[in-house]
């Protein structure tokens, strides 16, 4: 027994100690992160903004509406961890650079740019912006993707490796469906849509294998308005006529640099160091001097504080940016209970004289988009409410936009999609047949088990589901009609859970002004009579402590990992399942499994 006890007392104080060491290793690691992470310190400060100064932007990562500050944005390392820019900096930065004399220029180096088409529109704008100034914007690259091309369309002049190639093709949706494989698991799902909804095709991938043919009716009204858009603007830029364009893309005939130049769509051919020496040429820097080539985002370090307006009264932005849904939700969501908040705060604050919502949503949960529509109705009548509609502002996106005075979206903003349904699973063959499990039900009244998914639906439980679902989508008809000055039976004729462009949907009359977010901004400081004001951006994301512990949770830490692993591109269709998963409930969803490209 005494040598148990000596064994066992060992062993606890071995624990002990090498807990106590993991811990304050651990804590010196933390210590040595955070002040990398949270200073301005490292080789931000290292970075000289000198005369002749060229801004270097490589856009190879999703571009968010708001900076995301996390540390860790780009993987758990304590070596250059620079800040993503959100769209929000991107454009400031590039605002601020157009007066500093010190700047000569941007270099655009792309491959690419996996960020949604509205906010490349945006981009391009800012760009075009800058170059109003006399100041020049170049791009290289080894190969270009359809959208990075589309971006790089406003630069003076596109040079790319001897090897290079665009792929400039049109356009594409592809849509993912689940029938066959919930046959195979003996899954049936029950779908409920209101009557009429035939647009309403997120649910298809759970019923059908290809596409309905309301369904490819509005995927190609929208293919062909996006790129109208896309075609006019590389048009504008390169002096290619459309239907030049429309030849090149039909034929696929950019699939090298050499005839990408031969069709002027590009300049010339460079390899990287002629790039360089062409950027020296024309920055002004001499021969045997080294390029001042600096990061956007080491710029953006050095200049923020002289970024953000100032003003005693202040314009609120509140980034409405995920799927909506129901509680507090999360970074990468917007919950209803805590988003509402949000809006009902800035409304009371007297010194916030106007509210622009950015919307970049799919939409979700339709209860917590009620939540959110109450608190949006209510500030109209306190202050100005200005909608900016990002990539997707569609089905409950939609919904909590309706009530806002004013509303602005891009020309390829995918919105609208008013209408709900509701998805069920019938599991019993599952749990039978495949898993060999059986399930048995004491109850009290006929309906005690509602909803039971290990049995088929009665009938009469279809009928619950299918009046709860259309008195959401009467009551959404309504919300719109309100909001939008419209009657009920036109709202409905541009509905049944249609999508449109921002372009299409201004013709509709479900958004006012085609523009980004500085026009949002511009309209609500207008309708609030201000000349001079400052910026907050809402929900307030200061404190430094939860962006750490944001950035190592668990499952922002999983899906870097898997994005890293797999590819931007490929880790969409795990964004597909984890959607899918997370439905409960009555849904304002944009057909959320299509992909663009």
């Amino acid at each position: 027994m005494k040598n148990f006890w000596g064994s066992f007392i060992g062993a606890i104080t071995g624990i002990v100690v090498a807990s106590v060491i993991c811990t304050i290793i651990f804590l010196v690691g933390m210590a040595a992160i955070l002040s990398s992470a949270f200073k301005d310190t490292g080789s931000s400060d290292r970075i000289a903004i000198k005369e002749n100064t060229v801004l270097h932007l490589r856009l190879d990562y999703p571009v968010a509406d708001r900076t995301n500050y996390n540390p860790f944005a780009s993987g758990f390392s304590l070596g250059d961890m620079d800040t993503r820019l959100g769209l929000d900096d991107l454009l400031a930065t590039l605002k601020y650079a157009q007066a500093d004399k010190r700047i000569k220029g941007i270099f655009l180096e792309l491959s690419s740019v996996p960020s949604g088409l509205a906010t490349l529109e945006e981009l391009r704008a800012g760009l075009l912006d800058f170059r109003k100034s006399g100041k020049f914007v170049y791009t290289y690259s080894d190969g270009l993707s359809q959208k990075a091309y589309y971006l790089a369309s406003a630069s003076d002049e596109i040079y790319m490796h001897p090897l290079g190639s665009i792929d400039f093709k049109g356009l594409a949706a592809e849509m993912i469906f689940f029938r066959n494989t919930l046959e195979k698991l003996g899954v049936e799902p029950v779908i409920i849509r209101p009557t009429g909804n035939r647009f309403k095709s997120a649910v298809e991938p759970f019923f059908l294998d290809k596409a309905s043919d309301a369904n490819r009716l509005q995927m190609q009204a929208l293919l062909h308005s996006m790129w109208s858009k896309i075609a006019n603007d590389v048009s504008v830029q390169t002096g290619i006529s459309v239907s030049q364009l429309d030849k090149i893309a039909n034929e696929y005939a950019a699939y090298n640099a050499a005839n990408a130049k031969q069709l002027a769509m590009i300049k010339d051919l460079k390899y990287a160091d002629e790039m360089e020496d062409h950027l020296k040429q024309k920055a002004g820097t001499k021969e045997k001097d080294d390029l001042n080539l600096v990061k956007v985002e080491q710029y953006f370090k050095k200049v923020e504080r002289q970024l953000k307006p100032k003003g005693k009264d202040k314009i609120a932005i509140i980034y409405a940016s995920g799927n909506i849904v129901s509680g507090k939700g999360n970074n990468s969501q917007i919950g209803g209970e805590t988003f509402a908040k949000t809006i009902r705060d800035a409304r009371e604050d007297e010194s916030i004289k106007a509210i622009v919502l950015r919307v970049n949503s799919p939409g979700g949960d339709a209860l917590a988009s009620e939540l959110i529509w109450r608190e949006v109705h209510l500030t109209t009548g306190v202050k100005p409410v200005v909608v900016s509609m990002g990539n997707y502002a569609a089905s409950g996106g939609y919904y909590i936009s309706c009530a806002a005075d004013t509303i602005v979206a891009d020309e390829t903003t995918l919105t609208g999609s008013i209408g709900v349904f509701s998805v069920l699973f019938n599991i019993k063959k599952l749990l039978n047949d495949k898993i060999g499990i059986t399930m048995d039900t004491v109850k009290t009244h006929r309906f005690s088990d509602f909803p039971n998914l290990g049995r088929p639906f009665e009938d009469q439980e279809k009928e619950i589901f299918q009046r709860q679902v259309d008195d959401i989508y009467t009551l959404f008809l309504t919300r719109v009609s309100e909001g939008r000055g419209l009657t009920v039976s036109s709202v409905d004729a541009i509905a049944q859970g249609r999508v449109w462009t921002g372009t299409d949907a201004k013709k509709v009359g479900l958004v006012d002004v085609i523009g980004g977010l500085q026009t949002a901004v511009n309209i609500a400081a207008g309708m609030a009579k201000l000349e001079s004001y400052k910026i907050v951006q809402l929900p307030e994301d200061n404190d430094p402590f939860s962006k750490f512990f944001r950035g190592i949770s668990a499952s922002e830490s999983s899906d870097r990992f898997i994005r890293e692993q797999i590819g931007e591109e490929n880790f969409r269709y795990i964004e597909h399942l984890k959607t899918a998963k997370d439905m409960k409930g009555i849904q304002a969803m944009l057909p959320f499994m299509v992909e663009i490209y």
